[in-house]
């Protein structure tokens, strides 16, 4: 058992450095785009609402993305999404335009959550009962500590330095090739896939659903703008790093 346990994990690799790379591109743009567009001269509330425009794209991959996956195959759908995401990053580094920022945090929330089943599809395959809580438990690791460390290489940084645009970047291409060189077998594809309606999620965990919903809700606030918070404070560096950094490591 101790032999199939450890085969495992040396199997999943791929993916566990895939969603470090992922976490670390993720958090730098929560940490970026609130700093930059309150430098810009926007408002904090228009900078949440900016914002939660990606809990908006997350929904629709909720209820959409599984049909990206179907289409083309998880490999083609990983790489759409990874390479949607690098564009939009460059987009980035042109406009702080709030509208255009709550545009593009959209498309990026349909791209993430979509990459996000992509990887967790495969993971479900590779894994079985006895191992699984484990090989999720790894995963969780590592994408807490991938979000973790974003705000250690924001530090490296000015706060309207466009180059760490190019880092998020760096981040999703390098997961891109590690997903697109792997020699993981992809997921067979179901005839037909369709989402739990929340009516039938909410009669399975009453309790489950309202949980869910409320911690949704603060860390998506949290996420967004502690780092507008701390910053307003004058809080900068590695002070500000050691903040953004410590609301992940608790995961781990």
């Amino acid at each position: 058992m101790g032999n199939i346990n450890s085969n495992i994990f040396i199997r999943i690799r791929p993916i566990l450095f895939t969603i470090f790379g992922f976490a670390i591109s993720h958090n730098l743009f929560f940490i970026m785009l609130p700093i930059r567009m309150k430098e810009t001269g926007y408002q904090t509330s228009n900078i949440g609402l900016a914002m939660s425009m990606f809990a908006v794209g997350a929904i629709c991959a909720g209820l959409f993305g599984s049909r990206a996956v179907m289409r083309v195959g998880h490999i083609r759908a990983f790489a759409s999404m990874a390479a949607t995401l690098a564009i939009i990053s460059i987009v980035h580094s042109y406009s702080s335009d709030i509208i255009l920022t709550a545009a593009l945090r959209m498309i990026a929330g349909f791209c993430y959550v979509t990459s996000v089943i992509t990887l967790e599809s495969w993971l479900n395959v590779l894994s079985d009962r006895s191992n699984r809580g484990r090989v999720y438990g790894t995963y969780q690791i590592c994408f807490a500590i991938g979000f973790g460390t974003a705000p250690f290489l924001f530090s490296l940084y000015n706060e309207q330095d466009p180059r760490v645009f190019g880092v998020i970047c760096v981040f999703l291409c390098v997961s891109l090739i590690i997903m697109s060189m792997s020699r993981l077998p992809a997921p067979e594809l179901p005839e037909k896939s369709a989402p739990m309606s929340l009516a039938t999620l909410w009669r399975y965990s009453p309790s489950g659903t309202i949980s869910c919903f409320c911690a949704g809700l603060i860390n998506a606030s949290s996420v967004s703008l502690i780092s507008l918070y701390a910053y307003g404070k004058g809080i900068s560096g590695i002070w500000l790093s050691l903040i953004l950094g410590s609301y992940q490591w608790g995961v781990c």
